[in-house]
């Protein structure tokens, strides 16, 4: 856990102060604004990254049923956040 943070959190904080300059220079002026939604994804992703480290911690100690309730729980979640944003494309 700690290695991860320790090499996931600067490169999101990387991410963050340079994710408008990259998105120019990488796909042209014209998709500029994505550089804010690349903003906010990234922090999600390293949020990500250390729940996929508790979920395999979980799994080792064979804890099974609270495996099983987080991963309903975000699959439920991830429906609804689809069906929310859907009328958005």
């Amino acid at each position: 856990m700690q290695l991860t943070t320790f090499v996931h959190f600067p490169m999101m904080v990387g991410l963050i102060i340079i994710a408008k300059p990259m998105i120019d220079l990488l796909f042209y002026r014209k998709m500029g604004e994505y550089g804010v939604i690349f903003s906010v994804n990234v922090p999600c992703r390293y949020a990500l990254s250390l729940q996929l480290v508790n979920l395999d911690i979980l799994k080792l100690k064979a804890a099974q049923t609270c495996f099983f309730q987080l991963t309903l729980i975000k699959r439920v979640l991830i429906i609804l956040t689809i069906i929310i944003t859907y009328r958005w494309d």
